[in-house]
């Protein structure tokens, strides 16, 4: 999957998770609650068939952040 193609499902995942916040790709976590976090990880563990552990959970704290991770996850990326 291309990296254009995980940004536009991960914004529309956060936009279907919490329609009230502005989504970009600098945007940060910290606009959700911690439940709100939990929920949004467990959409991107179903929508890219990864499995996210609570480790690299809590170093997801941005939009971008969440896209080179599942990059990394599904392409083998490097940053």
């Amino acid at each position: 999957m291309e990296r254009q193609q995980i940004e536009k499902k991960v914004l529309e995942l956060l936009k279907d998770q919490k329609p009230d916040v502005q989504w970009d790709l600098t945007s940060s976590l910290d606009k959700v609650d911690s439940l709100d976090t939990i929920e949004i990880n467990f959409a991107i563990e179903s929508e890219f068939n990864v499995s996210i552990s609570e480790e690299d959970a809590q170093k997801l704290k941005g939009v971008s952040c969440i896209v080179d991770y599942i990059d990394r996850k599904i392409n083998g990326a490097k940053l």
